[in-house]
């Protein structure tokens, strides 16, 4: 499990996943670190361990057919582009009081 304090629309962005969100059409994100959030919170990618291996998280709040149909249409797309996506797990999305932050918490 990761916690990941104060994610805002001005972090630190990370050229490899901006990249690869863009190629995969998505436009409207946060970018801090190693993550991307696609703006709506249903999914963010995260940067592998290895090469250029790309972990996606879904949002534990999606119901389960959304939630296959997302995970099946970013990792098909991915492959069609020639990245290397893979499922990792879930992640809770919370806003941080008082503040235009969002508090996340990856589960492997």
């Amino acid at each position: 499990m990761i916690v990941v304090n104060r994610l805002t629309g001005n972090s630190i962005e990370n050229s490899n996943l901006i990249s690869t969100a863009k190629k995969l059409g998505i436009h409207s994100m946060y970018a801090v670190d190693d993550l991307i959030v696609e703006k709506d919170n249903s999914f963010l990618l995260r940067n592998g361990e290895v090469g250029d291996e790309i972990f996606l998280y879904y949002n534990e709040e999606t119901d389960e057919a959304k939630r296959d149909a997302l995970v099946s249409r970013v990792i098909i797309d991915g492959e069609y582009r020639g990245l290397h996506i893979k499922m990792r797990g879930s992640y809770s999305a919370h806003q941080v009081v008082d503040s235009d932050s969002l508090e996340l918490e990856l589960k492997e």
